[in-house]
């Protein structure tokens, strides 16, 4: 997994270094399953964090994991990034809905094969 990290997260030495240790956590919970993806999809998966605003203009970050043209994201608070229980369970989910799409466009494309193989 390539992980980016904003410009404006790194500038906050607070939400940085929980960043950095969520980003942990994700690798974990990933794991080696985004090295089998890279090698039969031949891409691996990308995680950017940014920091944003929440509709009460608390600062939030906003992770995107994407892997080509694929993308889930989910917003955190500044609570939620230090509590690396609800972190586990939250990017477990992240990563479903991720291998989720993932999934769902390789079996379009497997039964796009299939029609076209059977038209000859």
């Amino acid at each position: 997994m390539t992980s980016k990290t904003n410009e404006a997260i790194k500038a906050t030495p607070g939400l940085a270094s929980d960043i950095e240790r969520a980003d942990k956590i994700l690798a974990s919970v990933i794991g080696p399953s985004t090295e089998v993806i890279k090698s039969y999809l031949g891409e691996g998966v990308t995680a950017d964090w940014n920091e944003g605003r929440d509709d009460q203009n608390r600062r939030v970050a906003k992770l995107i994991l994407s892997h080509s043209s694929n993308s889930v994201s989910a917003t955190f608070g500044q609570k939620e990034l230090k509590n690396p229980d609800r972190l586990e369970k939250r990017f477990n989910r992240l990563w479903g809905d991720l291998l989720q799409e993932i999934s769902h466009k390789l079996s379009s494309k497997l039964r796009q094969t299939v029609a076209a193989l059977e038209e000859n």
